[in-house]
């Protein structure tokens, strides 16, 4: 797994799970946004020198710190995109492709002002553009972008087989934001004589809380988180907007954790909200599990922490009993 920060790290989980005590911690020279290909050939880390890596790079037990000077490493102009990109790989393992657009900001800690916090990079000419590259064996090479028009869309994800995307629909209405849902895309691909284009099929809408989410390596599920907002009392069991245990959660930013399933189209909630308990960052591993970043204000403790619900969904799902 990796992160952003100061410094930024890529987190050795083999290493940490078969050798406790002999964790290795790989340094990156940049800020933000890690992400990797999902067929294991490649990562991408934005900040000071923006860059792409070969995956054969963190294979090498050797390895405690990454520049973007190696020779399995292209950075910079060749390679740069805007901020919170999205990556994927077609299925015929022809088509990297990195997905942008307008985004929230989160840190994930208590902002003195939270509508500051929340106030999206977004507007009536919001688009999304998408980056494809070209990988010939040694180098990656970006692309021509296309770019589309989507207004009040932002957030944007990109499923691990390029195929579809997804957005957050958001309303503004006195200087406050509203999110309105999840519109779903399906994406197609067209070779022209400057490369790849590309146009978006719209799938629909799903009206579920959230923030920036995540697809499942299967495509199947959804994952997302949200924060505890005002107009949930009622539905978490509060006998008023005013409660004291229900502001302590606002006050708090407790979350949620939410699980969409396509196939069944159904919405669940993975946890009950707790006082100084703060759930973020959801994402998929290949296997089905999802982890997520626990944090508790109070103590300060932070954790990397899983969840299988979405393995037990597609083990409960039978075809042949008609569901």
């Amino acid at each position: 797994i990796a992160y952003g920060g100061s410094p930024s790290m890529i987190v050795d989980l083999r290493s940490k799970l078969s050798s406790p005590g002999l964790d290795r911690l790989i340094e990156v020279d940049a800020y933000y946004d890690p992400g990797f290909f999902p067929d294991n050939s490649a990562f991408m880390f934005q900040g000071a020198r923006t860059g792409i890596c070969q995956q054969s790079l963190l294979e090498n037990p050797a390895t405690r710190k990454v520049s973007f000077r190696e020779e399995q490493c292209v950075a910079g102009d060749a390679v740069s995109t805007p901020l919170y990109q999205a990556v994927g790989t077609s299925l015929d393992l022809e088509d990297y492709l990195a997905v942008t657009g307008s985004f929230v900001s989160d840190s994930g800690q208590i902002e003195p002002d939270l509508d500051a916090s929340y106030r999206p990079n977004y507007s009536p000419q919001a688009s999304v553009a998408l980056h494809p590259f070209i990988f010939d064996g040694q180098s990656w090479q970006k692309q021509t972008a296309t770019e589309i028009a989507t207004p009040w869309q932002v957030d944007w994800n990109l499923s691990p087989s390029n195929r579809l995307l997804v957005s957050r629909l958001v309303a503004s209405m006195q200087g406050k934001t509203k999110h309105l849902g999840y519109y779903l895309y399906r994406s197609k691909r067209m070779a022209g004589n400057q490369g790849f284009t590309y146009e978006l099929e719209s799938l629909g809408m799903f009206c579920v809380p959230g923030l920036k989410g995540k697809f499942s390596f299967d495509e199947r599920f959804f994952v997302t988180y949200d924060y505890i907002r005002e107009d949930q009392w009622q539905e978490l069991g509060f006998d008023s907007p005013s409660d004291q245990a229900f502001r302590a959660l606002l006050n708090e930013r407790s979350s949620q954790l939410f699980l969409v399933d396509f196939l069944n189209q159904s919405v669940h909630s993975l946890n009950s909200p707790k006082s100084h308990s703060r759930l973020m960052f959801p994402h998929f591993r290949s296997d089905g599990w999802i982890y997520f970043m626990y944090h508790n204000d109070k103590t300060g403790d932070r954790y990397l922490m899983a969840n299988d619900s979405a393995l037990r969904s597609s083990m409960r799902f039978d075809p042949s009993a008609g569901h």
